[in-house]
Formats: C-alpha cells, structure tokens, sequence
C-alpha cells in the first residue's frame, strides 16, 4: 500500500525490491457487538413510529452504540455507519513471492 515505504527500506539496507503489489481485498463485515447493534437498529427500522417498543429499542441501541463506540449518534446515521463498515474492503494477507496461490484463496479473490 505504501511504495516510499518501499523504496526508504531499500535505500536503507541496499536491498533490491522485487515488486510492490497491493494485498488481496476481503470485506470487513461486522463483529459481534456491532452485528448485534445492526440487528437492533433493524427491528428499529421495521416497526411503526407509534410503537411504544419502539423507545425501549432506542435506549437499547444508544446502549449497544456506546458499547462499540459509536455512541451519540441518531439510530439512522448509525444505519448509514453501519452499513459502510459492513461494506469496507480490508486487506486480507499479503503477496509471497515464488509462492503461488493456492486455488481456494484464488476462488475467494474473484
């Protein structure tokens, strides 16, 4: 990700960079806390805006937002946070030189 990383490294040493190639992409998804905090802000989003319930879940999810430190937010721009985390893309590994993919990472690339 970083090619004057590379290139400090190898005036430093007088080592010889072979290539510089970006690791592969996973998507992040969400761990527990923040997946039982999207399940939360889904019934949220499901139930009508009269619903007595629906003050209770709202205490919930500013609770559960605290928790994974997304607190003082509106449950709907927590939807939006939420959702762009889920959808980020992460590195996942890095490139070996003279090591060929193997086919199940290969498939799980494309």
């Amino acid at each position: 990700n970083n090619p004057s990383e590379a290139s400090l490294a190898k005036r430093r040493s007088n080592a010889v960079t072979i290539t510089h190639l970006t690791p592969p992409l996973a998507q992040s998804g969400l761990y527990k806390g923040l997946a039982e905090l999207k399940d939360s802000l889904t019934r949220w989003r499901g139930m009508d805006g009269d619903d007595p319930v629906r003050d209770e879940l709202e205490e919930l999810i500013a609770e559960q937002a605290e928790a994974v430190d997304m607190g003082g937010a509106a449950p709907e721009t927590l939807w939006l946070k939420l959702l762009e985390t889920e959808d980020a893309l992460i590195p996942d590994g890095l490139h070996v030189v003279g090591k060929p993919i193997s086919d199940a990472a290969r498939s799980e690339y494309l």
